[in-house]
């Protein structure tokens, strides 16, 4: 039988910031954007009492909390702080992968013999990760990885519960149906039409009713409901990415507004890359027009790079080719996919110059940590 841990930091954007300004601990704090546009990324506990939550426009959250403490998102102290958990599952099992920045899975198969019983190496993990993130973590652990990740869900905050081999139908059974991953609105509403509210009703329900409504989808939730999932690690998901976006307090179509967020954004992207030295395989371009039509675009760079201006060339070419000339946006993101594996010149590239460039971004990026992001800026930044 598999033993699978679901691993989920604690609001976690709220908690790092948390790290950086102790004095909002035991407050209502938010991160997320301000304005009429802006998005709750992530809340506190305490927030959550008044109704807040991830995903709400920001005048909602406010209006809901008065005392809201708002803090704008900062990436690249989120991916540091994931590194370092991420880090230290491969200390525990070979097996292990990232579900996004703040939660993962790991096989934890065989390792009774190295870390004792689940809850015991359980307890070891949250133990090493708030010692070395000073952040709390909740883990579910069970056979199949849809009940280690409801499990870790069921016991947050701060906190580990093991469903064991055999009681996954028991332990979902008293629990609502949208605890169910991807059971959302409008299933929780044609559900909750045939009286359906709770997952043991769900139970109930025949494979072949589910399957008439939903389709394949009905098989999903039949399984899903009995406590029936993957133990699959998928080798691809374990790319690694970086992204950043922009969103505008009015939908814009200039194209230079446009084209200067883009340059921003690769000059974030590279300035992260050169920091852990790591380097970009594939460069992607979001679009988002009004109200929600979303367009993602990517481009596999021929030499894996970590430099401002090629990134940006990528990302100007995908804007060039994909965006309508003059229709406004709501939303402009990029991003890259970290390449895996030694970096090798190209056969014509000229050393001397790639040095020389290497030691002007070294020398940009030293000035910046210093004396801030705007401290240096270059012809293209105006």
């Amino acid at each position: 039988m598999s033993i699978i841990f679901h691993i989920d930091l604690d609001s976690f954007f709220v908690s790092a910031e948390r790290l950086k300004d102790p004095s909002l601990k035991g407050k209502c704090v938010a991160v997320g954007g301000a304005g009429g546009r802006g998005v709750i990324s992530s809340c506190s506990y305490e927030a959550r009492r008044f109704g807040v939550r991830s995903a709400m426009p920001t005048a909602q959250a406010l209006r809901l909390c008065p005392k809201l403490i708002l803090r704008e998102s900062d990436f690249a102290f989120y991916e540091e702080l994931s590194r370092k958990m991420f880090a230290l599952f491969e200390e525990f099992t070979p097996i292990s992968e990232a579900a996004s920045i703040d939660e993962g899975y790991m096989d934890m198969t065989g390792t009774e013999k190295l870390w004792g019983t689940p809850p015991e190496a359980a307890a070891l993990l949250r133990a090493r990760i708030l010692s070395v993130t000073q952040l709390t973590a909740s883990i579910g652990i069970a056979s199949n990885r849809l009940v280690a990740k409801i499990a870790s869900d069921y016991c947050k905050p701060n906190n580990l519960y093991w469903v064991k081999p055999g009681e996954e139908a028991a332990f979902l059974a008293p629990l609502e149906i949208k605890r169910l991953p991807g059971c959302g609105e409008v299933t929780q509403k044609w559900l909750n039409s045939e009286g359906i509210f709770k997952i043991e009703q769900l139970q109930r329900l025949s494979l072949s009713a589910l399957e008439r409504e939903f389709g394949k989808f009905g098989h999903y939730l039949h399984e899903s409901a009995w406590g029936r999932g993957s133990t699959a690690f998928h080798e691809d998901s374990k790319s690694r990415t970086i992204s950043r976006e922009r969103t505008f307090e009015l939908d814009t179509g200039e194209e230079k507004k446009l084209k200067q967020c883009l340059w921003e954004m690769a000059a974030e992207l590279g300035r992260n890359l050169r920091e852990e030295g790591e380097y970009a395989k594939v460069v992607r371009l979001k679009l988002r027009y009004p109200p929600f039509e979303t367009l993602t675009r990517q481009r596999v760079l021929e030499v894996p790079t970590q430099r401002d201006s090629y990134i940006y060339k990528m990302l100007e070419t995908l804007f060039d080719e994909n965006w309508r000339h003059g229709q406004c946006l709501r939303l402009i993101g990029a991003g890259c996919v970290l390449n895996e594996g030694a970096i090798q010149l190209g056969l014509f590239d000229n050393p001397d110059e790639e040095l020389k460039q290497d030691k002007i971004d070294e020398l940009k990026d030293l000035l910046c940590k210093k004396y801030g992001e705007k401290a240096l800026k270059t012809g293209r930044d105006f």
